[in-house]
């Protein structure tokens, strides 16, 4: 199938089997933080989120998939960072817990859980890099647009792997997701 789409004054050819990758995007700036566990501090700075190295910190989010969502693709959720002191090689340990589920779909009653480690990198010249980090691609098979994907996602300090020993700063948590078109020609296309 091949069809012409009109995307920001440019044409676009889309196939069956093409598609771009958009972020979906939880600036900290913006999130509010609760009862999950300890909160995050804010920097007096950024106004970002401060993940703390020593207490369990988290914060929450749901995502929707968008209409243009490629129905069954996989997502690849990440975070990106910054430390707050030289890290001098240190790595700070961060699990994301999700439920991904359709429409009119049972909602899990457990979360998933991935787990990843920042390798720090050493500041350069008194300033601290921006990283980015990759939790595990999720699997999206049997999923469709506006799907609900419940994310949790904190620092793990106590975690062997987490040696840092200052705050990291949380820029933004993203979910990569694969868009095969300019969206759905019914607002509700998975109404019963």
């Amino acid at each position: 199938m091949v069809c012409l789409v009109a995307m920001r004054n440019r044409w676009a050819i889309l196939t069956s089997n093409s598609g771009r990758w958009e972020d979906l995007r939880y600036p900290t700036s913006g999130v509010a933080v609760s009862g999950i566990s300890s909160e995050p501090d804010r920097s007096s700075t950024t106004g970002l989120l401060l993940f703390d190295p020593t207490d369990i910190e988290s914060i929450g989010g749901v995502a929707q998939l968008p209409h243009a969502y490629r129905a069954g693709s996989p997502i690849r959720p990440h975070i990106h960072v910054r430390p707050t002191t030289d890290p001098a090689g240190a790595s700070s340990v961060w699990i994301l817990q999700y439920k991904w589920y359709n429409v009119n779909d049972q909602i899990p009653l457990s979360y998933t859980s991935d787990t990843i480690v920042v390798d720090h990198v050493n500041f350069s010249g008194g300033l601290a890099t921006h990283e980015a980090a990759s939790f595990s691609e999720v699997d999206g098979a049997g999923k469709r647009d506006s799907s609900i994907f419940e994310w949790r996602l904190g620092r793990l300090p106590g975690n062997a792997s987490d040696n840092y020993g200052s705050d990291v700063e949380l820029f933004e948590f993203d979910i990569h997701v694969i868009l095969d078109s300019e969206g759905s020609y019914e607002e509700f296309p998975n109404a019963p």
